[in-house]
């Protein structure tokens, strides 16, 4: 039997695809929209399997505004490194409005993102000051 939301192969007489959490519907029975409650005694967990692993392994972020890093992208940009700080200034400007539409994982991510590329030139920018020194010294 197949699963009608995600198409993984289910065995018979499960109640809920282990993989989506999504009812299972026989060929017999066409599906009506509703979600029918199963009895008590042959009640299984929707989400099993995959599924929820993956669910639990996802980092989630609060809901607080997070700081766009704007600075380190513009001080890196100007000090250390122009391209790895012209990538983390686009990151940060992207940051307000993920926040403002509601996405406040991808709001946070995005601002980590950014951070890192700016760490990232700055530490690339250092490696390149030194090894010009230690070349032409």
């Amino acid at each position: 039997m197949r699963c009608i939301r995600c198409n993984s192969e289910v065995a018979d007489g499960t109640n809920f695809c282990p993989y989506c959490g999504s009812p299972m519907v026989s060929q017999q029975q066409p599906y009506q929209g509703q979600y029918q409650q199963p009895h008590q005694g042959q009640y299984q967990q929707p989400y099993q399997g995959q599924y929820q692993q993956s669910c639990q392994s996802q980092h989630h972020y609060s809901t607080d505004k997070p700081d766009n890093n704007m600075i380190w992208g513009i001080l890196c940009t100007v000090f250390c490194c122009i391209p790895f700080g012209v990538y983390s200034i686009i990151l940060a400007s992207k940051v307000n409005n993920l926040y403002n539409s509601g996405n406040y994982d991808e709001a946070h991510k995005t601002a980590d993102d950014a951070k890192k590329w700016a760490m990232i030139g700055a530490a690339v920018g250092l490696v390149s000051i030194i090894l010009y020194a230690l070349t032409v010294a």
